[in-house]
């Protein structure tokens, strides 16, 4: 099994915050749904695989020690690295990936929930979306809250004649990924759609 630091591409002594932001991004970027690589859910796969072993502690990553009877070591490294390809091919079947936009009733449109950060709210962001068509950009404005619609125009479901709906990209911030920022019910700043 390839190091999940190096997958997540983090040095070992990365913070959680590190580490989190790299699987953030990474899966952005490979998630199959807009990805054009022809390995990306494998990729994705991996880059998931990396980011729980590193997360939960029940699953806690070590490498292992070279066995002291005197084994050969790669023979060992190469079991072990079998038994987590194996195990990380079976998680990847069993998960089933929700679609990553639904359709609104009686339209063309469709909306896609997109989690961000607390950073990412205050700050603004730019953030690649997966629509029918690929991977689209979408601009988070700075100070944003949960519950911001932000229409992405001709990038929803197509009739064959050609008729395109729009994209509504719904964003929601991450519970726990920052503090002090107060979007709910009577906070200063409200939702523009």
């Amino acid at each position: 099994m390839p190091d999940p630091y190096q997958t997540l591409g983090v040095p070992r002594d990365a913070t959680p915050d590190q580490i989190r932001g790299a699987y953030r991004r990474l899966a952005r970027e490979l998630h199959p749904d807009v990805s054009p690589l022809p390995d990306a859910a494998a990729r994705f796969a991996a880059v998931a695989e990396a980011y729980e072993l590193l997360t939960d502690p029940a699953r806690s990553f070590s490498t292992p020690a070279p066995d002291p009877s005197g084994d050969d070591p790669e023979e060992a490294a190469e079991v072990y690295d079998a038994y987590f390809r194996r195990e990380a091919r079976a998680s990847a079947a069993t998960r089933r990936t929700p679609p990553p936009y639904q359709p609104i009733s009686g339209t063309l449109d469709l909306v896609l929930d997109l989690p961000i950060s607390v950073h990412e709210a205050a700050e603004g962001a730019a953030l690649t979306v997966p629509s029918p068509d690929g991977a689209r950009q979408v601009t988070i404005p700075a100070g944003c809250c949960s519950g911001r619609e932000i229409r992405l125009t001709g990038a929803g479901a197509r009739t064959r004649a050609g008729r395109r709906g729009d994209l509504i990209v719904r964003v929601r911030i991450v519970p726990g990924s920052g503090a002090g920022l107060d979007d709910g019910p009577g906070s200063p700043v409200s939702p523009r759609g």
